[in-house]
């Protein structure tokens, strides 16, 4: 398991809070160095166009919160943060 976990973090700097994290979640029983599934659909609104519309938006109108931006484009606001 150590050396699993250490070929998945070799060469790579996490911040000090993320690695309490892990450490945290290791020390209660979890066996699993992967990522846990996330529930719901995946975000399908990553299109090129929906990119343009955003990236055209924030040039033109810098202090919109990604709320009011998905809202003009008309997606979910966590789509509009990836």
């Amino acid at each position: 398991m150590c050396i699993e976990t250490w070929k998945i973090c070799e060469r790579k700097l996490y911040p000090i809070t993320t690695v309490f994290e892990w450490h945290k979640r290791f020390c209660v029983g979890r066996e699993e160095v992967e990522d846990n599934q996330w529930v719901g659909r995946p975000c399908s609104s990553k299109t090129n166009d929906n990119i343009s519309k955003i990236n055209e938006i924030v040039r033109k109108y810098r202090r919109l919160s990604i709320q009011m931006i998905a809202e003009m484009v008309n997606i979910d606001k966590y789509c509009t943060m990836n």
